[in-house]
This record gives structure tokens, sequence and C-alpha cells, in this order.
């Protein structure tokens, strides 16, 4: 039966705020302890570009505007990237034996991209966005999934 002797990490994320907590109790009676929380302000476009998108021309037809690509996302994709490779580095030193993700359906994809060494000890991925839920309804997931 694991307890608390294997070490089990709950990470709640989305695109701009991640929670990772630790459980200090058994599976049957979860004890979440916040370990690490990193946050983000990831601005929306409108105040990341500050001109029109270029125009390039077109093959005999004038001119067409270029598209522009999606700073917000960008940043929100990069921010799980780094979440997700912390994890494998974390799985890869054998910090943690078992993974528990909670994030919305974007996120998760980008994470499970990122995951490597931490894919394997992930038990696993919920798609809800609980990132600004209390802790002991966390809890309650955390016990649902584990019963």
């Amino acid at each position: 039966m694991p307890g608390p002797d294997r070490e089990m990490w709950i990470v709640v994320a989305d695109g701009g705020k991640a929670l990772i907590y630790r459980n200090n109790g058994f599976d049957d009676l979860p004890d979440l302890r916040l370990v690490d929380a990193d946050d983000i302000h990831v601005p929306p476009n409108r105040e990341i570009w500050s001109d029109k998108p270029g125009r390039m021309p077109d093959a005999g037809h004038g001119y067409s505007a270029m598209e522009q690509d999606d700073a917000h996302q960008r940043e929100e994709a990069r921010f799980l990237k780094d979440l997700g490779e912390a994890l494998s580095d974390a799985a890869y030193k054998k910090k943690i034996d078992r993974l528990i993700v909670f994030a919305p359906d974007r996120a998760l994809g980008i994470l499970r991209d990122n995951l490597g060494h931490a894919e394997a000890i992930t038990e696993h991925m919920v798609n809800v966005d609980v990132v600004n839920e209390p802790a002991d309804k966390l809890t309650g997931r955390v016990k649902k999934l584990l019963a």
C-alpha cells in the first residue's frame, strides 16, 4: 500500500500558474502540503503588440497582411514547457515516485509533451482547471482518484 514513504507530488497548473503539493498522508487519507508555487503574468496580445501586422506583396494582386503569432499563447506554452521539464528532472533525480496532474486540456497537452522521465511515474492526468480551488477541495479530488 503506497504511503508517505513514497514521494507523491500533485501538480495543479494552467498557462500562467503552477502549484506543486506533496502528499504527506496516505492514499485513503491525503495530506497535501504546498511545496512550490510559480505564477507569471501573461499579458493579453493587445498589451504585447503595439504595431499592426506587416504587409507583404502578393503574386500580382497587391499586398496582404502577414499573420501575427499569438504571443500570449506562446508565453503560456513556454511556462508549461519549463514546468514539464522541471518535473522530468525531479523524476530523473528520483525526487518523486508518483505524480498526479490537474490542468485544463491545452495545458495538459503541452505538459504531456514535456514530461520526459516523469511520464512513467504519472498516475493520473485530470482535465480540469482547479488552479484557484482551495486546498481542501483539491484534497477531496485526490482522495477520489486514489480510492
